[in-house]
């Protein structure tokens, strides 16, 4: 389905999904739309996507949308997401993980020329948290500022092994109330981004990587971050280019 050119305000629901709930091999695209105020007692506060279904987001502009989990979108069983061409993402939150999503069970994202800013988690990841997640890619020109982790990855936390790939993006004053004020998790492939006054109280003021994990970076700028830039963890691999 494809809706364009429409407004979401004010919607709630008191399980998960408080806008949309799509489930078993749906697929939605949203172009140019608005989603504000909505909430889910449980996941995903504007969108929720289970079981194959797949979302694409367009163009549109998500604010203040919040639940336990996803403060925007919880994406599941093998599904999948994809936020892009100029989205804006502010204020969004969930009490507990994934600022904006939550992404778990073989599911994936793909950021793409997007701009979050202020978003924020009770515990794990001011934008994305995974568990037993496929993938997670952020490209072309998306820009992340001033977005909080309570505890750990301020933009990015993974419970699980998925690989995190960053290209191309600016990350500015994001923070973590513990580790990886920028990302936390175990694989990284990082190319040509910015990263610029991020913090952690405890440890990888940008990046921890945890036991056994892979880091790869190349053509990065590292600035004025606080808490260190890479906290490593033992038998853990680190590549700098």
């Amino acid at each position: 389905s494809l809706i364009e050119n429409t407004d979401f305000l004010h919607n709630s629901a008191q399980m998960d999904g408080g806008v949309v709930y799509q489930a078993y091999n749906v697929n939605s695209t949203f172009n140019n739309c608005s989603f504000a105020n909505n909430t889910a007692v449980g996941q995903g506060g504007a969108l929720y996507a289970y079981s194959k279904s797949s979302v694409s987001v367009r163009s549109s502009t998500f604010l203040n949308n919040t639940a336990t989990d996803g403060g925007v979108a919880y994406v599941t069983r093998t599904s999948a997401i994809t936020l892009s061409n100029k989205s804006n993402f502010t204020h969004n939150g969930a009490h507990l993980n994934g600022g904006v999503v939550h992404i778990d069970e073989k599911s994936q994202i793909v950021i793409s020329n997007s701009t979050f800013s202020q978003n924020n988690a009770g515990v794990n990841g001011g934008i994305i948290s995974t568990r037993n997640a496929t993938s997670v890619v952020i490209n072309d020109h998306s820009e992340f500022t001033s977005n909080v982790a309570r505890v750990s990855g301020g933009i990015v936390h993974t419970m699980d092994y998925v690989e995190v790939s960053v290209n191309s993006s600016t990350f500015e004053q994001n923070v973590a109330g513990s580790d990886g004020g920028v990302f936390d998790g175990y694989f990284f492939q990082v190319w040509e981004s910015n990263f610029t006054e991020n913090a952690a109280n405890t440890s990888g003021g940008v990046i921890r990587l945890q036991l056994g994990g892979n880091l790869h970076v190349a053509n990065c700028n590292f600035r004025n971050n606080t808490g260190g830039v890479v906290y490593a963890e033992e038998q853990s691999l680190v590549d700098l280019h």
